[in-house]
């Protein structure tokens, strides 16, 4: 993306810069879109900035598309939240679908907020980001990224804002109120991967694919229907089969594979959609080699409760 420091804000964290964008793109009941699934932050920063989130349904792709996006537009409509790669999902969107996606949004006058955390993180798909697509989708883009995934540096709370001047000089000026700036040491560590990055991060790559084609390759064996990642690092397994009369949802699944079977998910519902859970590969292949062994267990035991 071709812009100038004027154009970057940094912040505490990417969190913090999608809560600034919303804060300088809406007024009170204005709507935002957020396609399902969806990262669970999305609804609730909307809400703190009093703004109303509008979720949208998936096409077969698990993505969203102009067909969508046409029948949930409203005169109130303001925003679109997109994101690629996607949490909890995996997917990527193409460069046909951003650019569909990306003139919709000039025609109908409606700002993206693109949340491209796990940028770097793509396996099988090359990643386009959104505001590089077009002047005109540029001008109407605001592009969210960090350090957070790429550089795995979570707990240092280190993430930016791309966008239009005047955008963000709002951003700016919201901040100042705010955080004023992210700390100096997270800022000094940041620009050290910046410069100093070699084979680092195409490592960590080549090990994610790894522990992903491991995963799937289980899940295929258990015969168990989940939405193929082509990025980020979980995988979104469909469970509703093993719901039952003990068992009602995602969160009484999960608890229950976490506190009878020592494995970890996140219940489905947080991202809108309460047949599924997501699984993180963002940890040893020793303990995902176990957590699958758990998990074939407690398929083992719950066959006689399987739809």
């Amino acid at each position: 993306i071709k812009c100038d420091k004027d154009s970057i804000v940094v912040s505490t964290g990417a969190k913090q810069a999608i809560v600034n964008s919303l804060f300088a793109l809406t007024n009170p009941n204005d709507e935002v879109l957020i396609p399902s699934p969806y990262w669970l932050s999305y609804p609730e920063m909307c809400k703190l900035t009093d703004c109303k989130p509008v979720v949208l349904p998936y096409n077969d792709n698990f993505k969203v598309d102009v067909d969508i996006l046409n029948q949930y537009k409203t005169e109130n409509t303001k925003c679109l939240i997109l994101n690629n790669p996607s949490n909890p999902t995996g997917v990527i969107y193409s460069k046909d679908e951003l650019f569909n996606i990306g003139n919709w949004a000039v025609e109908n006058n409606v700002y993206i907020i693109s949340d491209e955390i796990y940028e770097r993180l793509s396996y099988d798909t090359e990643f386009i980001s959104m505001a590089s697509l077009s002047e005109k989708i540029n001008d109407i883009t605001i592009t969210i990224n960090g350090f957070s995934k790429s550089y795995a540096m979570t707990g240092f709370r280190l993430g930016y804002s791309c966008s239009r001047k005047d955008v963000s000089t709002l951003i700016k000026r919201l901040q100042g109120h705010i955080t004023s700036n992210a700390n100096t040491l997270s800022q000094i560590a940041g620009l050290t991967a910046l410069k100093d990055e070699t084979d680092e991060v195409n490592e960590m790559i080549i090990e994610f694919k790894s522990r992903r084609d491991y995963i799937v390759s289980k899940l295929d064996e258990l015969s168990l229907e989940y939405i193929y990642p082509n990025g980020a690092f979980y995988v979104f397994i469909k469970m509703n089969q093993f719901y039952n009369s003990t068992i009602k949802n995602s969160l009484e699944l999960c608890n229950k594979l976490l506190s009878e079977y020592n494995i970890a998910f996140v219940p489905g519902i947080v991202f809108g959609d309460d047949k599924y859970i997501r699984m993180s590969y963002a940890t040893s292949i020793e303990d995902i080699k176990q957590g699958m062994k758990n998990l074939n267990k407690f398929i083992a035991d719950n066959k006689k409760y399987s739809k």
